[in-house]
């Protein structure tokens, strides 16, 4: 898993993003859905900017959550905002 590190202070708090989102599972180990926040380093789906040290795009991929997520919630559906907001736009 890659790390999260703070834009303005540089510390690395994937530890601390981790033991949070944990916790979030155990507390909540049934849910009916997931709605994550698209291009975010904790909750982008498909959509985190993956830098190197020079903070150059290397690749898209997943953000914390969304991964931690994905592996604990199988049977569920998980989107992010952007699919809500076509949902909605769909819909209307």
């Amino acid at each position: 898993m890659h790390r999260i590190i703070t834009d303005d202070s540089k510390k690395d708090v994937t530890e601390l993003l981790e033991k949070a989102i944990k916790d979030f599972v155990k507390s909540n180990p049934h849910v009916d859905a997931i709605v994550l926040k698209s291009k975010s380093p904790s909750c982008g789906l498909g959509t985190t900017p993956v830098v190197d040290i020079k903070g150059k795009v290397l690749y898209l991929g997943n953000g914390i959550a969304a991964q931690i997520f994905q592996n604990e919630y199988t049977d569920i559906d998980i989107k992010d905002d952007k699919f809500v907001e076509k949902l909605e736009k769909v819909m209307l």
